[in-house]
C-alpha cells in the first residue's frame, strides 16, 4: 500500500544517471505503516528515479510507485498531506484493526 499511495518527500541528494537515462534521487519521507492501524511513521531515506533531471536537493516532490511524479508547491504539499491524513483516518474508521 505504501508504494501504491501518492506521497512526498524531500530530496537529500542526487545521483546521477541512472540506467535507464534519468536520475535517482535520495530524498526523505514517511512511509504508511500499519501495526494496528495505519499512519504515517517516522521520516525515513527513500530512493527514487525520474526522467526529468531538473529536479534540486531541498526540493519537495511527489512520488508514486518510486517514481517522482512532480516538484510540489507549498499549496500541493498543504492538500496532499491533508487528503492523505483524511484518507488514512477513514480507512482506519471503516476498516479497523485486522485489515
Amino acid at each position: 500500500m505504501d508504494h501504491c499511495r501518492i506521497s512526498w518527500g524531500k530530496i537529500d541528494q542526487i545521483i546521477t544517471p541512472s540506467v535507464d537515462g534519468g536520475n535517482q534521487y535520495v530524498l526523505t519521507r514517511k512511509p504508511l505503516v500499519y501495526t494496528d492501524k495505519l499512519y504515517l511513521g517516522r521520516p525515513e531515506k527513500y530512493q527514487v528515479v525520474s526522467q526529468d533531471q531538473a529536479y534540486k536537493k531541498g526540493d519537495t516532490v511527489a512520488v508514486h510507485w518510486g517514481w517522482i511524479c512532480a516538484k510540489l508547491s507549498a499549496g500541493q504539499l498543504e492538500n496532499l498531506a491533508f487528503y492523505t491524513r483524511k484518507a488514512i483516518d477513514f480507512a482506519n474508521i471503516y476498516h479497523p484493526a485486522g485489515l
